[in-house]
Protein backbone atom coordinates (compact mmCIF):
# COMPACT_ATOMS: atom_id res chain seq x y z
CA UNK A 1 0.00 0.00 0.00
CA UNK A 2 1.44 3.39 -1.02
CA UNK A 3 1.98 6.27 1.40
CA UNK A 4 -0.91 8.09 -0.25
CA UNK A 5 -3.24 5.12 0.14
CA UNK A 6 -2.24 4.71 3.79
CA UNK A 7 -2.86 8.41 4.44
CA UNK A 8 -6.28 8.42 2.79
CA UNK A 9 -7.33 5.24 4.60
CA UNK A 10 -6.33 6.81 7.93
CA UNK A 11 -8.33 9.89 7.00
CA UNK A 12 -11.35 7.78 6.01
CA UNK A 13 -11.17 5.77 9.23
CA UNK A 14 -11.39 9.03 11.16
CA UNK A 15 -14.24 10.18 8.88
CA UNK A 16 -16.09 6.94 9.62
CA UNK A 17 -15.88 7.52 13.37
CA UNK A 18 -16.39 11.27 13.56
CA UNK A 19 -18.65 12.10 10.62
CA UNK A 20 -20.62 8.86 10.23
CA UNK A 21 -20.61 7.82 13.88
CA UNK A 22 -19.57 4.24 13.06
CA UNK A 23 -17.02 2.53 15.30
CA UNK A 24 -17.41 -1.05 14.08
CA UNK A 25 -14.87 -2.04 11.44
CA UNK A 26 -15.94 -3.70 8.22
CA UNK A 27 -14.38 -6.77 6.66
CA UNK A 28 -12.46 -7.06 3.41
CA UNK A 29 -13.86 -10.11 1.64
CA UNK A 30 -10.49 -10.91 0.05
CA UNK A 31 -8.79 -11.81 3.33
CA UNK A 32 -11.64 -11.73 5.90
CA UNK A 33 -9.80 -9.14 7.98
CA UNK A 34 -11.44 -6.08 9.52
CA UNK A 35 -10.14 -2.58 8.73
CA UNK A 36 -11.05 0.79 10.22
CA UNK A 37 -11.68 2.45 6.82
CA UNK A 38 -14.29 -0.17 5.85
CA UNK A 39 -17.96 0.07 6.81
CA UNK A 40 -19.88 -2.97 8.03
CA UNK A 41 -21.38 -4.30 4.81
CA UNK A 42 -24.98 -3.64 5.88
CA UNK A 43 -24.10 0.05 6.29
CA UNK A 44 -22.94 0.47 2.67
CA UNK A 45 -25.48 3.31 2.07
CA UNK A 46 -23.36 5.50 4.35
CA UNK A 47 -20.69 5.52 1.63
CA UNK A 48 -22.98 7.89 -0.26
CA UNK A 49 -22.63 11.47 0.91
CA UNK A 50 -25.66 12.51 2.93
CA UNK A 51 -26.84 15.17 0.46
CA UNK A 52 -27.45 12.50 -2.21
CA UNK A 53 -27.94 9.37 -0.10
CA UNK A 54 -31.70 8.93 -0.33
CA UNK A 55 -31.79 9.84 -4.02
CA UNK A 56 -28.87 7.52 -4.70
CA UNK A 57 -30.57 4.56 -3.05
CA UNK A 58 -33.74 5.30 -5.01
CA UNK A 59 -31.66 5.39 -8.21
CA UNK A 60 -30.10 2.01 -7.38
CA UNK A 61 -33.56 0.52 -6.82
CA UNK A 62 -34.83 1.90 -10.13
CA UNK A 63 -31.74 0.74 -12.06
CA UNK A 64 -30.96 -2.84 -11.02
CA UNK A 65 -28.67 -3.14 -14.04
CA UNK A 66 -26.18 -0.96 -12.12
CA UNK A 67 -24.08 -3.48 -10.22
CA UNK A 68 -22.37 -2.17 -7.12
CA UNK A 69 -18.90 -3.56 -6.60
CA UNK A 70 -18.38 -6.19 -3.93
CA UNK A 71 -16.24 -3.71 -2.00
CA UNK A 72 -18.65 -0.77 -2.27
CA UNK A 73 -18.75 -0.60 1.55
CA UNK A 74 -15.04 0.32 1.59
CA UNK A 75 -14.84 4.06 2.12
CA UNK A 76 -12.01 4.18 -0.43
CA UNK A 77 -14.17 2.52 -3.11
CA UNK A 78 -13.52 4.32 -6.40
CA UNK A 79 -17.02 3.38 -7.56
CA UNK A 80 -18.56 5.11 -4.54
CA UNK A 81 -16.29 8.11 -5.15
CA UNK A 82 -17.38 8.33 -8.79
CA UNK A 83 -21.06 8.09 -7.85
CA UNK A 84 -20.67 10.76 -5.18
CA UNK A 85 -19.34 13.08 -7.90
CA UNK A 86 -22.25 12.67 -10.30
CA UNK A 87 -25.32 11.65 -8.29
CA UNK A 88 -26.46 15.26 -7.79
CA UNK A 89 -26.91 15.47 -11.55
CA UNK A 90 -28.31 11.98 -12.12
CA UNK A 91 -31.08 12.07 -9.54
CA UNK A 92 -32.45 15.55 -10.15
CA UNK A 93 -32.52 17.86 -13.11
CA UNK A 94 -29.08 18.17 -14.67
CA UNK A 95 -28.85 21.79 -13.55
CA UNK A 96 -25.42 23.07 -12.54
CA UNK A 97 -23.70 20.16 -14.30
CA UNK A 98 -21.53 22.54 -16.31
CA UNK A 99 -19.37 23.27 -13.26
CA UNK A 100 -18.32 19.63 -12.84
CA UNK A 101 -18.19 18.58 -16.46
CA UNK A 102 -16.60 21.82 -17.59
CA UNK A 103 -13.83 21.07 -15.10
CA UNK A 104 -13.47 17.69 -16.82
CA UNK A 105 -13.08 19.28 -20.26
CA UNK A 106 -16.67 19.18 -21.53
CA UNK A 107 -17.51 22.31 -23.52
CA UNK A 108 -21.17 21.51 -24.24
CA UNK A 109 -24.26 20.87 -22.13
CA UNK A 110 -24.45 17.37 -20.64
CA UNK A 111 -27.74 15.61 -21.26
CA UNK A 112 -27.15 12.12 -19.86
CA UNK A 113 -24.84 10.44 -17.37
CA UNK A 114 -24.38 6.70 -16.92
CA UNK A 115 -22.13 4.82 -14.50
CA UNK A 116 -20.74 1.42 -15.51
CA UNK A 117 -21.66 1.73 -19.19
CA UNK A 118 -20.78 -1.34 -21.24
CA UNK A 119 -20.21 -0.11 -24.81
CA UNK A 120 -19.69 -3.59 -26.27
CA UNK A 121 -21.42 -6.38 -24.29
CA UNK A 122 -19.51 -9.02 -26.24
CA UNK A 123 -16.18 -7.46 -25.24
CA UNK A 124 -17.31 -6.59 -21.70
CA UNK A 125 -15.45 -3.40 -20.75
CA UNK A 126 -17.22 -1.40 -18.04
CA UNK A 127 -16.65 2.35 -18.12
CA UNK A 128 -16.68 3.94 -14.67
CA UNK A 129 -18.52 7.07 -15.82
CA UNK A 130 -19.84 8.12 -19.21
CA UNK A 131 -21.64 11.28 -20.13
CA UNK A 132 -23.23 12.40 -23.37
CA UNK A 133 -23.38 16.03 -24.44
CA UNK A 134 -26.18 17.72 -26.36
CA UNK A 135 -24.56 16.70 -29.65
CA UNK A 136 -24.79 13.01 -28.67
CA UNK A 137 -21.03 12.61 -28.20
CA UNK A 138 -19.83 10.47 -25.29
CA UNK A 139 -16.89 11.00 -22.95
CA UNK A 140 -15.70 7.90 -21.10
CA UNK A 141 -14.05 8.44 -17.72
CA UNK A 142 -11.83 6.01 -15.81
CA UNK A 143 -11.85 6.92 -12.09
CA UNK A 144 -9.10 5.98 -9.66
CA UNK A 145 -8.74 6.75 -5.96
CA UNK A 146 -6.31 4.67 -3.86
CA UNK A 147 -5.42 2.10 -6.52
CA UNK A 148 -1.67 1.89 -6.97
CA UNK A 149 -1.71 0.76 -10.60
CA UNK A 150 -3.78 0.36 -13.72
CA UNK A 151 -4.83 -3.17 -14.42
CA UNK A 152 -2.49 -5.51 -16.26
CA UNK A 153 -2.96 -9.13 -17.30
CA UNK A 154 -0.64 -12.07 -17.59
CA UNK A 155 0.43 -12.83 -21.14
CA UNK A 156 -1.50 -15.92 -22.14
CA UNK A 157 -2.89 -17.22 -25.45
CA UNK A 158 -6.25 -15.76 -24.45
CA UNK A 159 -4.91 -12.21 -24.24
CA UNK A 160 -2.68 -12.61 -27.26
CA UNK A 161 -5.86 -13.49 -29.15
CA UNK A 162 -7.66 -10.45 -27.70
CA UNK A 163 -4.83 -8.28 -28.95
CA UNK A 164 -5.33 -9.63 -32.46
CA UNK A 165 -9.11 -9.30 -32.20
CA UNK A 166 -10.53 -6.85 -31.46
CA UNK A 167 -7.83 -4.55 -30.07
CA UNK A 168 -5.17 -4.29 -32.76
CA UNK A 169 -7.58 -2.82 -35.28
CA UNK A 170 -9.11 -0.50 -32.69
CA UNK A 171 -5.81 0.82 -31.36
CA UNK A 172 -3.47 1.04 -34.36
CA UNK A 173 -4.53 4.62 -35.21
CA UNK A 174 -4.08 5.82 -31.65
CA UNK A 175 -0.93 4.37 -30.05
CA UNK A 176 2.68 3.69 -30.94
CA UNK A 177 3.04 0.22 -32.50
CA UNK A 178 5.28 -0.88 -29.62
CA UNK A 179 2.18 -0.88 -27.40
CA UNK A 180 0.68 -3.48 -29.73
CA UNK A 181 3.37 -6.00 -28.93
CA UNK A 182 1.97 -8.72 -26.64
CA UNK A 183 4.10 -7.93 -23.59
CA UNK A 184 3.39 -4.19 -23.73
CA UNK A 185 -0.28 -4.72 -24.49
CA UNK A 186 -0.73 -7.03 -21.48
CA UNK A 187 1.24 -4.74 -19.19
CA UNK A 188 -0.99 -1.76 -20.08
CA UNK A 189 -4.21 -3.68 -20.63
CA UNK A 190 -6.62 -1.44 -18.71
CA UNK A 191 -5.22 1.77 -20.12
CA UNK A 192 -5.36 0.47 -23.68
CA UNK A 193 -8.89 -0.88 -23.31
CA UNK A 194 -9.95 2.67 -22.51
CA UNK A 195 -8.05 4.21 -25.42
CA UNK A 196 -9.60 1.63 -27.75
CA UNK A 197 -13.01 3.21 -27.08
CA UNK A 198 -11.91 6.10 -29.31
CA UNK A 199 -12.49 3.80 -32.28
CA UNK A 200 -16.23 4.17 -31.69
CA UNK A 201 -17.87 6.93 -33.70
CA UNK A 202 -19.92 8.07 -30.71
CA UNK A 203 -16.98 8.52 -28.29
CA UNK A 204 -15.25 11.90 -28.44
CA UNK A 205 -12.82 11.65 -25.53
CA UNK A 206 -11.31 9.48 -22.80
CA UNK A 207 -10.70 11.00 -19.38
CA UNK A 208 -8.57 9.59 -16.59
CA UNK A 209 -9.56 11.12 -13.25
CA UNK A 210 -7.29 10.52 -10.27
CA UNK A 211 -5.83 12.32 -7.26
CA UNK A 212 -2.61 14.15 -8.00
CA UNK A 213 -1.44 12.97 -4.57
CA UNK A 214 -1.61 9.36 -5.79
CA UNK A 215 1.66 9.70 -7.65
CA UNK A 216 2.04 5.95 -8.27
CA UNK A 217 -0.48 6.28 -11.12
CA UNK A 218 1.22 9.14 -12.91
CA UNK A 219 4.20 7.28 -14.46
CA UNK A 220 2.06 4.78 -16.44
CA UNK A 221 -0.21 7.60 -17.60
CA UNK A 222 2.78 9.66 -18.75
CA UNK A 223 4.13 6.64 -20.61
CA UNK A 224 0.79 6.19 -22.34
CA UNK A 225 0.51 9.88 -23.22
CA UNK A 226 3.99 9.81 -24.74
CA UNK A 227 2.92 6.89 -26.94
CA UNK A 228 -0.26 8.49 -28.28
CA UNK A 229 -0.45 9.16 -32.02
CA UNK A 230 -1.90 12.45 -33.38
CA UNK A 231 -5.52 11.23 -33.73
CA UNK A 232 -5.60 10.63 -29.96
CA UNK A 233 -3.47 13.48 -28.65
CA UNK A 234 -6.30 15.88 -27.78
CA UNK A 235 -8.82 13.13 -27.03
CA UNK A 236 -7.08 11.39 -24.11
CA UNK A 237 -7.01 13.65 -21.06
CA UNK A 238 -5.81 13.40 -17.47
CA UNK A 239 -7.56 15.41 -14.77
CA UNK A 240 -6.64 15.57 -11.12
CA UNK A 241 -9.33 15.39 -8.46
CA UNK A 242 -7.83 18.30 -6.50
CA UNK A 243 -8.06 20.61 -9.54
CA UNK A 244 -11.56 19.49 -10.51
CA UNK A 245 -12.95 20.12 -7.03
CA UNK A 246 -11.25 23.52 -6.85
CA UNK A 247 -12.83 24.54 -10.17
CA UNK A 248 -16.26 23.30 -9.11
CA UNK A 249 -16.12 25.08 -5.78
CA UNK A 250 -15.16 28.41 -7.38
CA UNK A 251 -17.55 28.22 -10.36
CA UNK A 252 -19.85 31.24 -10.47
CA UNK A 253 -23.04 29.67 -11.83
CA UNK A 254 -24.01 26.99 -9.39
CA UNK A 255 -26.49 26.54 -6.59
CA UNK A 256 -25.73 26.52 -2.88
CA UNK A 257 -26.87 22.87 -2.84
CA UNK A 258 -24.20 21.82 -5.30
CA UNK A 259 -21.54 23.95 -3.64
CA UNK A 260 -22.25 22.34 -0.26
CA UNK A 261 -22.27 18.86 -1.76
CA UNK A 262 -18.82 19.29 -3.27
CA UNK A 263 -17.50 20.76 -0.04
CA UNK A 264 -18.58 17.44 1.52
CA UNK A 265 -16.81 15.54 -1.27
CA UNK A 266 -13.63 17.47 -0.48
CA UNK A 267 -13.99 16.79 3.24
CA UNK A 268 -14.34 13.07 2.64
CA UNK A 269 -11.78 12.36 -0.06
CA UNK A 270 -8.94 14.86 0.02
CA UNK A 271 -5.90 14.61 2.26
CA UNK A 272 -3.31 17.33 2.56
CA UNK A 273 0.23 16.83 1.34
CA UNK A 274 1.51 17.13 4.91
CA UNK A 275 -0.70 14.24 5.99
CA UNK A 276 0.80 11.82 3.48
CA UNK A 277 3.59 9.91 5.09
CA UNK A 278 2.49 10.85 8.59
CA UNK A 279 2.10 8.35 11.37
Amino acid sequence: MSRYSQALCRHLANYKRTRLGVRENGVWAKNQRAYPHILPKALYPLNLIESVRSEGLAYFAAHPELKLHRDFHHLNSSQAFALNLVLPFMTRQVEDASALFGALGESRAVERIQPEWIPDPAEGTNVDLTWWNDAGAATCCEVKLTESEFGSVKRTPRYEQRLESPYRARLKRFVDPKFLQPDEFCAHYQLLRNVALLSRSDVRAIVFLLPRANDSLQAPLERLQNALLPPALDRVRVHFVEDVLARVETAEKQSARVRLHFAAVREKYLVTEGTIGGA
